[in-house]
């Protein structure tokens, strides 16, 4: 398997769509799946640096977990990369039923999440300081306008949650939200943990974890949280406070549910407002409603608790932002 390009092109049994992270995707005949990614054409397009990076991330966790033989990471056959290529080949797995997940597949979704959590830190991670999230005036200002093309496609629909003033108000604060909750509990922390990243092998029945290349330190509550967001954006019902439970039931570092409540809080609220507004382009006003909802709901709870945890008189002071462009 020396030369990738000529073992793809002799055992290639379709292309798969192109995958968000930018890498080529090809389904094999020998039950294999190849991933590659050129910088040269990556850098072509829009955030292709970011998107080349987020490639390479993901081909030095594979290379550096190799010998760890951790079940729920995806055999690998080949991983190797360069400065201008990245090229894997790895074992190819089912997706989980999604729409008919049950109690019994969170709990072991949450242990899957809890062995995750607890892998040592590779070493390419280990330069990483934790520290609190600052979004940036130019993205700040990026997602006010994206945010406010969302609530332009129902402006013809009265809706009292579709209020951009409230979307700007949680931008002039989301920063400061950042400083007063952080946590320094940090973890190694999958970043795109979703239903559709978590395989099953149908040999061992084990489930697999794919696509790393958002892997990050973090606290381990925003994986749930963002778990959680996909699940509500897809319209799937789950009950929040088992699969927390779950979670703290399988963990082992002493971690509780009201410090995951608060932390899931603090991830929603940034999660929502930097990436939401990128999937919901066309969708249904009950839809947009459903998300803008959640996010405010989870800001304004962590703004009143704040204030009950220092003076009642504490003045918030927002940031300023310019306004939003039309």
């Amino acid at each position: 398997m020396k030369d990738f390009k000529k073992y793809v092109d002799s055992h290639i049994l379709r292309k798969l769509t192109q995958g968000k992270s930018g890498a080529e995707i090809c389904l094999l005949d020998d039950h294999k799946i190849a991933k590659s990614a050129e910088r040269s054409k990556l850098l072509e397009k829009e955030n292709g640096l970011e998107v080349w990076e987020s490639c390479l991330k993901e081909a030095r966790f594979y290379k550096e977990m190799a010998a760890a033989h951790d079940v729920f990471l995806p055999e690998i056959f080949l991983c190797d990369f360069d400065e201008e290529t990245v090229q894997i080949i790895m074992g190819e797995y089912a997706p989980v039923e999604k729409q008919s997940l049950s109690d019994g597949d969170f709990d072991k979704i949450m242990t899957l999440l809890v062995q995750v959590h607890g892998l040592s830190v590779p070493e390419f991670l280990k330069n990483e300081e934790p520290e609190p999230l600052q979004i940036s005036g130019d993205e700040i200002q990026n997602c006010l306008s994206e945010w406010k093309s969302i609530f332009d496609e129902h402006k013809a629909e009265i809706s009292d949650i579709l209020d951009f003033s409230k979307i700007q108000d949680l931008a002039s604060h989301i920063n400061q939200l950042n400083k007063d909750w952080y946590s320094d509990r940090s973890c190694v922390c999958h970043g795109d943990f979703h239903a559709e990243n978590i395989l099953r092998d149908e040999k061992s029945n084990q489930l697999v974890l794919c696509d790393w290349q958002s892997v990050r330190l973090g606290h381990p509550a925003t994986d749930i949280a963002f778990f959680m967001s996909r699940l509500q954006g897809d319209g799937i019902a789950f009950d929040e406070n088992k699969i927390i439970g779950y979670y703290c039931t399988h963990s082992k570092d002493g971690i509780t549910r009201d410090e995951i409540k608060t932390q899931m809080s603090l991830a929603n609220v940034n999660t929502s407002f930097r990436f939401w507004h990128y999937y919901l382009h066309g969708s249904p006003k009950e839809s947009v409603e459903n998300i803008v909802k959640k996010m405010l709901d989870d800001s304004n709870g962590l703004l009143k608790e704040q204030d009950a945890r220092t003076d009642p008189h504490r003045k918030f002071q927002p940031q300023e932002l310019p306004e939003a462009a039309d």
